[in-house]
């Protein structure tokens, strides 16, 4: 047996990944509900990029703005997404409360 070390990047993603696969696989075993299901694996990749799970840790959500995309916006005189922004936090909180705007059940 080796010394303990860190994972790899590959490691890492793959990792994650696979805790998706079961996530989906979950979801599709618990409901006949699609749209049940959908939402329950979008909670839970949510919940496990927030650190909620036991099986990965947090990871950073930020976004990565390409210079040629600020330009494009800029030009069509839309907001853009700044390159510096921090983590966006705990995303699986917001999830229901954006799905009913975007359901417009505000």
């Amino acid at each position: 047996m080796s010394d303990p070390r860190a994972r790899t990047p590959e490691e890492v993603r793959d990792k994650l990944l696979e805790h998706i696969c079961h996530t989906i696989d979950y979801w599709d075993k618990t409901t006949d509900d699609k749209r049940t299901a959908m939402e329950g694996v979008a909670f839970s990749i949510l919940s496990a990029l927030d650190g909620c799970s036991v099986a990965v840790p947090a990871f950073l959500v930020t976004p990565m703005s390409h210079p040629d995309d600020i330009a494009h916006y800029k030009s069509e005189g839309k907001n853009w997404y700044p390159e510096d922004q921090p983590d966006l936090g705990m995303l699986h909180e917001h999830f229901y409360e954006v799905m009913k705007q975007v359901k417009g059940e505000s």
